[in-house]
């Protein structure tokens, strides 16, 4: 056979790239859910032979997350809020001094320098 005859055949026979790759996904597929449902098997067992041990896991597992929720809900309250809660919050500035001496001679106006300038 000519070698692009050969190469029909051989696709026609054992099907085309596209058509492995489809049959090698549907096994890895079911292999992924039957791997998942053993994994839950084996744990509810596991829940049934120990449960004082399990129950202390899972409000271990219950407890550290809450915190986690609440810690990171105050900080985002308090921290990362994108709003600002002053009332004239479009009239806000930023003052900067210039320091020609310095390297970056841009830097943010210390307190005492801003009390200076407000006397």
């Amino acid at each position: 056979m000519a070698p692009e005859e050969a190469r029909r055949q051989a696709i026609l026979e054992f099907g085309g790239q596209e058509q492995l790759k489809e049959e090698l996904r549907d096994v890895y597929r079911i292999r992924l859910i039957e791997t998942t449902l053993a994994n839950l098997k084996s744990g509810f067992r596991f829940i049934r032979k120990s449960p004082s041990f399990s129950i202390a896991v899972i409000l271990t597992l219950a407890l550290g997350i809450g915190a986690n929720s609440a810690v990171f809900s105050a900080i985002d309250a308090i921290l990362l809020a994108g709003h600002c809660r002053s009332p004239t919050a479009t009239k806000l500035t930023e003052l900067h001094q210039y320091k020609p001496k310095v390297k970056d001679p841009q830097t943010r106006v210390a307190p005492v320098r801003l009390e200076d300038w407000n006397r």
